[in-house]
């Protein structure tokens, strides 16, 4: 596909795809036994957009990875996610016609139809688990899996940690914890849980280990169903004058990745991932991690803008059309972990 070198027609390029990839998620969850007519292996790659859109721009087996035309796009822009534009809430990939809700279980399921599904599997988390749901529909799409996504904002699957704001919130989130093994434990099809979340930020060697044991112990509430663990390492922060710099340097013709990048140190290193380390410190094959980190930061600064997409659509919450591209890399990842052949 020829991309012309403006602003204009590169987000018309994006929003044409995201509309051609949403045309088909009604089809996916109401009719999951159905569709033969649908091309279940639509190739919606990074490089089948645009060259180096988003997180193919950093493709170390791909460098230099470089396309004009995205060197000053922002998308979705500031002004955009502000207004809630392009920022992927629960209406998105899922929505009110198709999410099932059983107790403090909000139930999506997308990708292939379950009756062609290689393989089933769960996305559990807080909120941020949800932001990858565009991520885990390409993955989806390329390996014929059946997807169920069961996340609960400010809800860690963890029995130690919550970011609940109030007494009812609290209440909730260890009712969603107490639900939701037990519908897998109904669901025996789904044989893996991908794992995301903010983790805390403990203070101390204590708090750290404290936060590691809680994911540990709740991992083993999970029935023996669920054979494998992935964990999604979390990405990295912003700040709150992020979005504005963005807006100053796309009005000053400058590359906002560039301009508004933050230390390394300060957006991802400062937040070690919890879970992730709970996940390692098990030292079991059947427990993994996929860590992309190096598709958002260098060695020393982490990037806001990448390959012509904002990160970020606030402090912590990947942008849907950022996720998107990083499936081809998390699926890399997963296809070197040999996780799922275990």
């Amino acid at each position: 596909m020829m991309i012309a070198n403006n602003k204009i027609s590169f987000e018309a390029i994006i929003l044409a795809v995201a509309v051609a990839l949403l045309a088909f998620v009604p089809l996916m969850a109401a009719a999951p036994t159905a569709s033969a007519a649908v091309n279940w292996t639509l190739p919606l790659t990074p490089n089948s957009i645009a060259p180096c859109l988003g997180a193919a721009a950093r493709d170390p087996l791909n460098q230099p990875c470089f396309n004009s035309s995205l060197l000053f796009s922002v998308v979705p822009s500031p002004a955009d996610v502000r207004l809630g534009k392009g920022v992927m809430t629960k209406g998105s990939i899922c929505s009110a016609s198709t999410d099932r809700k059983e107790g403090q279980l909000i139930i999506c399921s997308f990708g292939v139809p379950a009756s062609q599904a290689k393989q089933q599997v769960a996305l559990i988390g807080d909120s941020h688990s949800l932001k990858w749901r565009t991520g885990m529909y390409q993955a989806a799409i390329s390996r014929g899996w059946r997807v169920t996504s069961i996340g609960k904002a400010r809800c860690p699957f963890s029995t130690t940690e919550t970011t609940a704001r109030t007494p009812e919130e609290l209440r909730s989130c260890q009712q969603w914890k107490r639900e939701l093994p037990a519908w897998l434990r109904r669901n025996p099809q789904i044989s893996t849980a991908f794992v995301s979340g903010k983790p805390p930020t403990p203070s101390n060697a204590a708090e750290m280990a404290r936060a590691i044991r809680g994911y540990q112990q709740q991992w083993k509430k999970l029935p023996k169903s669920v054979k494998r663990i992935i964990v999604l390492r979390d990405n990295p922060r912003t700040l709150d004058s992020t979005l504005p710099c963005i807006e100053q340097a796309m009005a000053a013709g400058k590359q906002a990745g560039l301009a508004c990048a933050l230390p390394r140190a300060a957006a991802l290193d400062a937040f070690p991932d919890t879970i992730a380390l709970a996940a390692r410190a098990l030292k079991k094959p059947n427990y993994g991690v996929i860590d992309l980190s190096k598709f958002y930061c260098d060695a020393k600064l982490c990037y806001p803008v990448i390959g012509g997409l904002l990160v970020n659509s606030d402090l912590d919450h990947l942008t849907p059309a950022f996720s998107a591209t990083l499936a081809p890399f998390m699926l890399r990842a997963l296809d070197k972990g040999r996780w799922l052949s275990r």
